[in-house]
């Protein structure tokens, strides 16, 4: 008869027709029984790991996602070969050997960095340094011998150059990555993240997102790593779990999802983010290093990356 639709039969790859059990209403209205679907034997059906045909759309996720969402062919153009996602890398396999830190000057990982002293006293060299197969490369900032001294390597132009990276603290979808190790995890002060113009050598910046471990600053983040937000010379401090290792390699996940709203991540451990003091000028990552007593101390940096997703088009 015209306008009657052909039945539909489900059947599993033995032929078997699918039923469904289940399913009733139940005593009160938004209690339905759960619908379960067998096969022929009773046996509840699963979907095992099917195969999407060809042509299958699905939902792109946000850059910098982090999940087990699958990815589409947009995702990947944007991420790849996207001109609205900017960044570096740099694994310091190429670098300069014992570039001395003066004054405002250059050291060559895999990609430039600008450096400079913290108090000009001592010696204060970035080298490369041998390395393993898990962390090839390897840059070593050395310090001088006196409490203070100290040194830094970052990305922008001279001290009082402008910033690179934009507003980072109003922008989400962004992500910095540190990987190195601390031989030494007393008397030394160590920051890896961004800052405002002209205060990549202070001690500590004025304003900027970072990780801070500092020995000399006792009851904030004298412990453990611990993300710092600062503003106008006023710090938030947020406090994770992780200690240096000494004996192996840190890694340091900055990142942001919403805006106004930083989080860190030690190792792969707990998330701890802050909301307050978090500046909104343009900033510039930078990495420092300094003693807090009569004596050399020596980072081994491994790894440094920047990604954002910005809308740039």
């Amino acid at each position: 008869m015209s306008g009657q639709p052909t039945p539909v039969v489900i059947t599993d790859s033995n032929g078997h027709a699918l039923v469904i059990s289940g399913g009733t209403s139940g005593a009160q209205a938004g209690s339905p029984t759960p619908v379960v679907l067998t096969d022929a034997n009773g046996n509840a059906l699963t979907l095992g790991s099917p195969t999407l045909p060809s042509g299958a759309a699905g939902v792109t996720p946000s850059a910098f996602d982090n999940s087990t969402k699958l990815a589409t062919t947009a995702y990947l153009d944007n991420v790849v070969k996207g001109p609205s996602i900017v960044g570096f890398r740099d694994d310091f396999i190429y670098g300069d050997v014992g570039a001395a830190i003066s004054t405002v000057g250059n050291f060559k990982g895999d990609t430039i960095w600008a450096t400079l002293q913290i108090v000009a006293a001592g010696t204060i060299s970035a080298s490369t340094n041998a390395a393993t197969f898990a962390n090839p490369g390897n840059a070593t900032i050395t310090t001088g011998a006196s409490s203070g001294n100290g040194g830094v390597i970052y990305k922008t132009g001279g001290t009082s150059s402008s910033a690179t990276l934009g507003a980072l603290g109003s922008n989400a979808g962004w992500e910095l990555n540190f990987i190195f190790n601390l031989p030494s995890a007393a008397s030394v002060a160590i920051r890896c993240g961004t800052c405002i113009a002209g205060q990549n050598a202070a001690d500590s910046p004025t304003a900027g997102i970072y990780c801070e471990y500092d020995t000399a600053n006792t009851g904030n983040t004298n412990t453990d790593y611990t993300l710092v937000t600062r503003n106008a010379s006023t710090s938030t401090y947020a406090a994770s779990s992780s200690a240096p290792n000494t004996a192996g390699y840190d890694h340091i996940r900055l990142f942001s999802t919403v805006a106004g709203t930083i989080s860190m991540q030690v190792n792969g451990g707990t998330v701890v983010t802050s909301s307050t003091n978090v500046s909104t000028a343009i900033q510039g990552i930078f990495i420092q290093l300094l003693t807090r007593t009569s004596g050399a101390k020596v980072m081994i940096l491994d790894f440094a990356s920047y990604e954002a997703a910005t809308g740039r088009v």
